[in-house]
This record gives structure tokens, sequence and C-alpha cells, in this order.
């Protein structure tokens, strides 16, 4: 074994519910997963008291439970301390499809985090575990996304409360726009709505120039990823759990559309500061699309300020601001006009006089549509 691995020690605990076939599946997953972890192995069919004896003394950075066993296995969490705001985490896991009745009533917990091991791949779980296990890597970008990367990321001021332009310039950005997202644009569209509408939810206007929301979006093998950060001194982590909790979704439309349009959402609470950090991920599996109704991914989890990773995202040094990915497809809108302007021009000497009349009319129209991009720009410019 390793050094890396020995470091990242894991004591994972089998799903003994799994139907033959799929425990075949599940113990291959494990497997690769040996290969970046220290993992050991244990039965669930043992109780929570022989559990805790084979882990007393031992440095497992991370538990992995069973769904069924993490609802109800209520010592392991207060082994490690229940109000810890850090050291080794314990988490629960499904790896067969879970609809919401299976689950029981939220337990009262200071965090909650319950992993799609069936639906994410081997990759996505391998970033997520090793996010558990690294202190300085549970929030942010950070050993979520490769530091290759390029990170687009904008703003939300007191004075976009009126409006969703923000939410347009994203959609209509080149990196939302590609063909890729085109089947789950809606899901987008609405969680960020979501977003901007917890941002503004409060009614009393602030005249504070500091950003209300800070948004920053990363598209990374096939799979993208949304993290936003804002302030709400009313909303609680305790109110965060009951609204994702999937059997209830009860008390805030905004955050059950949250949760229903992304596959995986991680929400870091920051006690010190009242901030909050909700990070998205959209996987090529798209569990909302194909399974709506089973239940995904979440993490709920108090969070030091320290963790806290601000738009200037360490290790990343590809970073691009919304409105200059829009530039670029005024840009091309641009490049893509000329080029029709010139084949009108080219056909104007061997046409006849009626044919010359509505050509000359095309060429009018497009030199509009080019100086009503020239003008985009220059007031762009004039903003930068």
């Amino acid at each position: 074994m390793n050094s890396v691995a020995s470091s990242r020690k894991i004591a994972f605990v089998t799903d003994e519910r799994l139907s033959h076939a799929r425990k075949t599946e599940f113990h291959q997953f494990i497997s690769r997963l040996k290969i970046h972890f220290s993992i050991e192995v244990f039965s669930a069919q043992m109780g929570e008291k022989d559990f805790l004896d084979r882990i007393k003394g031992d440095s497992f950075s991370l538990v992995l439970l069973p769904w069924y066993h993490y609802l109800k296995w209520k010592h392991v969490e207060q082994h490690f301390g229940s109000l810890r705001m850090g050291g080794p985490n314990v988490a629960g896991y499904f790896a067969d499809a879970v609809l919401p009745f299976e689950l029981s009533e939220l337990p009262h917990y200071h965090r909650m985090i319950l992993l799609d091991f069936y639906r994410m791949d081997t990759f996505e779980v391998e970033a997520l575990l090793g996010n558990l296990i690294s202190h300085e890597q549970r929030s942010g970008f950070k050993g979520l996304i490769p530091k290759s990367s390029t990170i687009f990321y904008q703003n939300w001021f007191e004075h976009d409360r009126s409006s969703t332009r923000c939410i347009d310039a994203i959609v209509n950005s080149t990196l939302i726009k590609s063909p890729r997202w085109a089947p789950r644009i809606d899901q987008i569209r609405f969680y960020l709505t979501s977003l901007w509408s917890l941002c503004f939810q409060d009614q009393h206007q602030s005249p504070s120039l500091e950003p209300c929301g800070e948004i920053e979006l990363a598209e990374f093998s096939k799979r993208l990823a949304i993290k936003f950060v804002f302030q709400d001194r009313d909303l609680t982590l305790k109110h965060m759990m009951q609204w994702t909790w999937p059997p209830e979704h009860q008390g805030n439309p905004m955050i059950e559309m949250l949760v229903k349009n992304a596959d995986f959402v991680r929400i870091h609470h920051f006690p010190e500061t009242q901030k909050l950090e909700v990070t998205a991920l959209f996987t090529p599996t798209a569990p909302v699309l194909a399974h709506p109704g089973e239940v995904r991914g979440l993490w709920i989890e108090p969070q030091k300020l320290r963790y806290l990773k601000n738009t200037e995202e360490e290790g990343f040094s590809k970073r691009v601001p919304i409105h200059s990915a829009k530039d670029q497809m005024i840009s091309d809108q641009f490049l893509e006009i000329l080029e029709q302007l010139k084949a009108v021009h080219m056909q104007l000497g061997s046409v006849s006089h009626e044919e010359r009349f509505i050509l000359e009319h095309q060429i009018s129209n497009l030199r509009f549509l080019i100086n009503s991009i020239e003008k985009k720009v220059a007031e762009k410019k004039k903003v930068a």
C-alpha cells in the first residue's frame, strides 16, 4: 500500500440488502476505489456496538455506512463528536435505487451526507471521497474538478434584484450554449433561478457595493459544476437540512427546486459569517432526467470560515468572467454576419433589377445588425 493511500483510510460497511448481481458489481466498484484509498471493508450484518468496538483506536479519516445504517446508527456520529467542525467524517451511501418514502424521518444530526454510489461513476465518487477526507478540499472547487478547468464567474449585485439578466447571461454564454447541455438547459435555468431567488429573497434592499452573491461555473469531462456563495442571516443549517430532506421538502419551494434540478448538491454553512456555499454537479448519467423520482446525493455540513473559497479559487489560473464569454459569442455573431454581407455583395453584379433591389434591402438589414453589435461592444468597453 502506497503512502498516499495509507493516509486516506476509510472504514467501508457493505450493503447487505443488494441483490446478488448488484453485490458483484458493487464489490468491483469498491476494488476500483482501493487503488486510491486505503479501505477496510466491514460486514453490514454486525451491529452498531460491534462496529464501534472494531474501529476504536484506529485512525479512519472517513466512515461509509449503507443509508439504512447511517440513518439509525446514532452512536457513530457521537463517537467522532456530534458538534465537530473538522476531523473524521461519517457518510451514508446508497448503491441501488432508493425512493423517498423508503427513508425515515430526518435524524437529529448536525450534518447530512448521503452519497450516490448507484448513478455516479467511479471518477465522481473518488472526487467526493477525496473532499470528505481532506479538510482543505471540503469546500470550493479544489479537489472536485481538475485544476486545468476554466472557471467562468459572475457577481450578483443589489441592482440585479429587479431582473434575471444575470441568469440570461449565463444561459446564453458559450459554456452553456454548447450542444452538450441543450437537453439539460431547462434544469440548469431552473437551478440558477432557485439560486437567484435565495440570493434576493430578503425584501430589504442593501446599499452595499459588495456583491450579494458570487457564482462560478466549470465544465470538465462532460460534467458541469456550479458553485454559489451568498449570505443569509436567517437561513440556518437546520433549515437547509429540513428543506432538502427528500421525504419532506417542506417550507421553502426555492430550495426544493434547487435540489430537484441538480444531480448532486453540496451545501456548506459558515456560522462565523452566516454565509452559505452551494455547489451542484450535473453529470453524464443525468439522474434528474432519467430517474426523477429517486433519491439523489446530498451533502450538508457546517464548515470553518477558513475553508471558504472565494472567487479567487486557489490553484485555478484560468478564470473568465461571464460577460467575456458573452463577448466571444457577439464576436462570432459579428463575423458570421460579415460573411453573409460579403456573399450578398458578390451576387450584385449578375442579377436583375428586381433581385438587386431585394439584395440591397438585405445588405441594409445586415449593416444595421453590424452597427447594433458594434454599439454593444462599445458599451461593454465603457463599463469595463
